[in-house]
């Protein structure tokens, strides 16, 4: 059985903004004072009844987008914060890079904030000075150990706290965006010694923006959203997921382009379908495209069609009713006319869909570009756009 060494069990996080102005300048020299006013006290929820329990031994990565509530977790565990709500469990000591430069006094020396930083941590004095030369030799700070560290770069602030979380010996790591401000060169060896911890049987929380390092180093990935917990599970499936989200996102900020002397009127278009949640379906399911009309004038001479595109901007198919055969019924004033592919046949992907009304030699009485947005997931990899009926052979000659 897998051991907790890591929980949250029910835990919001509420912060409180309080917004303020400045008093006049008229005021100020009439009073002799500058002072700020208070104006109201604002609340925002960094996490909402988040569940997580987490294995020793494992590397647990947390992905999303900025203000999700991944560092607020990592400052839950660490001690930093307490929660609002719920309880949080912590089974071990925890060395933690969260902040740059966090818990370092910027007025003294590198060597002098390890001793300190390895005090808090819970080790002796004697055995700071033992670990001391290796820290040192893994930062590439050289005789900058020796000065203040208000000194510097930012760079410097990371190795150097990236050393003392690595050697301090704690069985939990906690890790967040650090890795970023290092060089090329220094990455390379954060990511070799976090490979070496992970031997060793130390658990590590890992916040990265850096996809392909999550699913390089995690077993397994929590995706955040707005402070809750959409998807826990493997590094292949959560950043899926989490790039779905992120795609279906920027897909929802185009904007429709409409136009038609709308002699007759799209009303509404949506989809139904097998899908596996709200605007995702499955390339081997149903999917059927809904338009709502309005045709007052009994207009004949009267053609819907519908396109595909994908998000790169790469046309995939188009037909309408005219192309097959399909009469339109010009006596119905108020309808719904139905596309249905069955099964689908798009390949996995993020889509935009066109729909129209039109005459047939394409005057358009009311064209919608870029109505609605999906996401296609399918079992097959194969690429392109839509997937043909099709088999194989093969034979001697």
């Amino acid at each position: 059985m897998n051991e907790i060494v890591l929980s949250l069990k029910n835990v919001s996080k509420i912060f409180k903004k309080s917004s303020f102005r400045w008093q006049s300048l008229k005021g100020a020299i009439l009073k002799g004072e500058l002072i700020k006013t208070f104006k109201e006290s604002r609340t925002f929820s960094a996490l909402e009844n988040v569940n997580l329990e987490i294995y020793k031994g494992e590397t647990f990565g947390i992905i999303g987008e900025n203000g999700a509530g991944k560092s607020t977790i990592l400052k839950l565990f660490a001690n930093i914060l307490k929660p609002t709500r719920g309880e949080v469990f912590v089974s071990g000591r925890t060395a933690a890079l969260i902040e740059l430069g966090a818990g370092f006094h910027p007025e003294i020396s590198g060597e002098e904030n390890v001793i300190i930083n390895g005090i808090i941590l819970g080790l002796k004095k004697k055995e700071i000075r033992e670990l001391l030369p290796t820290i040192v030799e893994f930062s590439e700070i050289g005789d900058f150990i020796k000065e203040p560290v208000k000194i510097y770069s930012s760079g410097m602030y990371a190795r150097l706290g990236f050393a003392i979380a690595a050697f301090v010996n704690a069985p939990i790591l906690l890790v967040d965006e650090v890795l970023a401000v290092g060089d090329e060169h220094f990455q390379k060896k954060c990511i070799a010694k976090i490979k070496e911890l992970q031997l060793k049987g130390k658990t590590i929380v890992f916040v990265s923006h850096d996809l392909s390092l999550v699913s390089n180093l995690c077993h397994r990935v929590c995706h955040l959203e707005k402070g809750k917990v959409k998807k826990i599970g493997t590094p292949a499936e959560v950043i899926n997921d989490y790039k779905s989200s992120i795609l279906l996102k920027d897909m929802e900020k185009e904007e429709v382009l409409r136009y038609g002397d709308r002699r007759v009127l799209i009303e509404k278009v949506y989809l139904e379908g097998d899908r596996e949640k709200e605007g995702v379906f499955k390339s081997e399911g149903k999917l059927e495209i809904k338009i709502i009309f309005k045709n007052k004038m009994k207009e004949r001479d009267l053609v819907f069609g519908i396109a595909f595109s994908k998000d790169t901007g790469d046309f995939v198919y188009g037909t309408n009713t005219g192309i097959d055969n399909f009469e339109v019924n010009s006596e119905i004033e108020d309808g719904c006319i139905s596309f249905v592919l069955n099964p689908l046949s798009l390949t996995e992907g993020n889509y935009f869909l066109d729909v129209a009304a039109h005459s047939f030699d394409g005057f358009a009485y009311d064209y919608w570009k870029k109505c609605l947005n999906f996401r296609v997931e399918s079992e097959i990899k194969d690429i392109g756009g839509f997937r043909p009926l099709h088999r194989w052979e093969i034979k001697s000659k």
